[in-house]
């Protein structure tokens, strides 16, 4: 099976510049996602000789799982990391929103009460 054109760029490029993650190799190359994924998948049944993931890297604030950082060269795949348990995710999540739930509470009870709201009788 001949190889795929990308996949000797993915070499030259993480013989260059060190290890990268794959939104970073994606970048570099101007290539798609689905276009590098198909090179890795090639390399990592052909030639896996050729580069390895030497860990993962979890971004804050993006969802899903940890990227996996490419190495040049031969090594060893990094173990990917478990999910963070749903009581982390929805705390963080919490801390994130929890200013914001306070500026808009407290604006809606410093607000003057409209006038049609108030010859109601209401709030």
């Amino acid at each position: 099976m001949k190889a795929p054109p990308v996949w000797q760029r993915i070499v030259d490029e993480l013989t260059h510049c060190g290890p990268m993650t794959l939104d970073d190799l994606v970048a570099a190359l101007g290539i798609t996602r689905r276009h590098l994924d198909s090179a890795m998948r090639f390399s990592f049944k052909r030639h896996p000789e050729a580069f390895h993931i030497s860990g993962y890297e979890v971004r804050i604030g993006r969802k899903g799982k940890a990227q996996p950082i490419l190495k040049a060269g031969p090594g060893t795949h990094a173990a990917r990391p478990k999910p963070q348990p749903k009581s982390v995710v929805n705390k963080r999540y919490e801390q994130r929103h929890a200013m914001v739930r306070r500026m808009r509470d407290n604006a809606r009870s410093t607000a003057p009460t409209p006038l049609w709201l108030a010859v109601l009788g209401m709030r």
